[in-house]
């Protein structure tokens, strides 16, 4: 299944507002990209700009926080962000949390076409961790 249509509040694109070190992001995509950074000015940044221009500079940047692609016997940063700002958006909002809760039991898989088999699946194959995340946070709530 791809987030889009009808499921496109499971995309990290979707608007919602998710707050990272006191400072508000316009969607889960841009706050998770300013975690990476290091830099104040950076993650000002990334909050100033659409979710595709913050992947982009998410992209970019040189300087990324220690242990946020892998760390000795925990998960990586990155995946413990995630968790966050996903259960941020859907504890924090009911009618997002309506729409998740909505449903059910379906498996959810986060399709892409750009080569992302680490958070979603590409032509089947992948770790889909987004979905993963989504379903462990439909479960909780």
């Amino acid at each position: 299944m791809s987030f889009r249509g009808p499921r496109a509040f499971l995309s990290n694109f979707h608007p919602v507002q998710i707050y990272l070190e006191c400072e508000a992001y316009p969607t889960v995509e841009n706050a998770y990209q300013a975690a990476k950074a290091l830099d104040e000015g950076m993650r000002k940044r990334i909050a100033a700009v659409s979710p595709t221009e913050a992947k982009q500079l998410g992209r970019g940047l040189e300087a990324q926080r220690p242990g946020w692609l892998a760390r000795v016997d925990q998960e990586p940063l990155r995946v413990e962000y995630m968790r966050y700002f996903i259960w941020y958006k859907f504890a924090m909002y009911e009618d997002l949390r309506q729409q998740l809760l909505a449903t059910g039991t379906e498996p959810l898989e986060a399709h892409n076409e750009h080569g992302d088999a680490f958070w979603g699946l590409v032509n089947g194959r992948g770790e889909n961790m987004l979905g993963r995340l989504l379903m462990a946070t439909r479960a909780q709530l």
